[in-house]
């Protein structure tokens, strides 16, 4: 019986994921503690840019006194702030000695407005690590120390995590699992490891663990200053560099609000999409017909064979077998970084919806319309 080649290359494909999703999942866990572990800690600077964030600063901060760490520091920007973080920083600090402020200076022409805030905070960094989280991040009691001996152990230069993103809608938790999907099936980490590709890799601004060297060694934020995604660039700048980077699953230990409402769900995510293709209008366009067969194409072919009560051809029962391997990619991804299960069911759905705020990113973007936290964002002169 004559197969066409297309069902046979989406069989390939979503082989292909499901091995990489098992595969990524002994990659993603923490480092077994050794007794090549450091004993002693090196010296921490968590720094962290914060505009209009008083319904999240404090949580934040407490979490990080409440690690315990022998040496750290809580470096806070803040960035031009209208609401009442100015005075919440500022009682902060008072009571805890650990913590310093500082005012941010004016945006400079060429520079994004969080690239500005983070450059300005590693200016007063002495550590020996830096760690970059978000105002609207908590963690875990001694969830820090844990990966601190981690990026030790792994001897790495960039440590990143992929957190525990809480959502109050159905529309977040849908790209939640589009994001988590794409890092644990689509991410072969055992090659982004062996390779100094840049594309190869997936950083999150929640936790940023540098080695101060390699920070500086990079260029840090001054070397992206216009980058929109400040931490996948700084991510492949690390991979360029051939310096160490490697990513784990942190759900336990960090914790953010990815989004608030609908809005600043397509906005914020929105703004990521193209900059991450490199502001190319035509990888967007193959990766949105790519993503749109791949999600509804074996999805529709089955439900017509099964009405039509089609056994002529193999293609119903292939096209079954590409939904359940994708759904069980699908629903590991959902279970792994602790999101709701129903997710998994709806991955048509969540692919489709990631789509649309594609579109609408490259629409806003084309007419100056994309904005975040007050500010509009442009197209770079020279993408990074």
């Amino acid at each position: 019986m004559y197969i066409s080649l297309a069902p046979l290359l989406g069989i390939a494909a979503t082989t292909l994921i499901l091995l990489t999703t098992l595969a990524n999942l002994s990659r993603l866990r923490p480092p077994n503690r050794s007794a090549s572990a450091a004993t002693t800690l090196p010296s921490l600077d968590v720094l962290i840019p914060a505009r209009n964030e008083a319904h999240t600063i404090d949580r934040c901060v407490e979490s990080i006194l409440g690690q315990h760490y022998p040496e750290l520091t809580i470096t806070i920007l803040d960035d031009g702030s209208t609401d009442d973080t100015p005075q919440i920083l500022a009682d902060i600090a008072y009571r805890n000695p650990q913590v310093r402020i500082i005012s941010g200076e004016p945006l400079p022409a060429g520079w994004t407005g969080k690239n500005w805030a983070c450059h300005q905070l590693s200016l007063t960094s002495e550590a020996h690590l830096m760690l970059f989280t978000d105002a609207d991040t908590w963690f875990a009691k001694g969830g820090i120390r844990r990966w601190v001996e981690a990026h030790i152990i792994t001897q790495s230069d960039l440590t990143t995590l992929v957190p525990d993103r809480r959502s109050n809608s159905p529309a977040i938790s849908l790209v939640i699992g589009f994001i988590n999907w794409f890092v644990l099936g689509l991410l072969p980490l055992q090659i982004a490891y062996k390779t100094s590709i840049p594309v190869l890799s997936m950083t999150f601004g929640q936790f940023m663990l540098f080695s101060a060297a390699a920070y500086d060694h990079i260029g840090g934020y001054a070397s992206i200053k216009e980058s929109v995604t400040d931490d996948v660039s700084l991510g492949r700048r690390i991979k360029s560099h051939k310096l160490r980077w490697r990513l784990f699953d942190g759900t336990k230990d960090v914790v953010c609000e990815m989004y608030s409402n609908n809005r600043d769900l397509i906005y914020g995510v929105g703004r990521s999409i193209l900059p991450v293709l490199g502001y190319k209008t035509l990888y967007l366009i193959i990766g949105i017909i790519a993503f749109l067969v791949f999600a509804w194409t074996p999805v529709i072919t089955l439900i017509l064979h099964i009405s039509i009560n089609s056994t002529e051809n193999f293609y119903p029962y292939l096209s079954a077998l590409m939904v359940f391997f994708l759904g069980i990619t699908w629903y590991i991804s959902q279970r792994q970084f602790r999101q709701p299960k129903w997710v998994a069911f709806a991955y048509p759905l969540a692919i489709s919806f990631v789509i649309l705020i594609s579109i609408h990113a490259a629409i806003t973007l084309y007419l100056k319309r994309s904005s975040w936290k007050g500010r509009i964002i442009s197209k770079p002169e020279k993408p990074t």
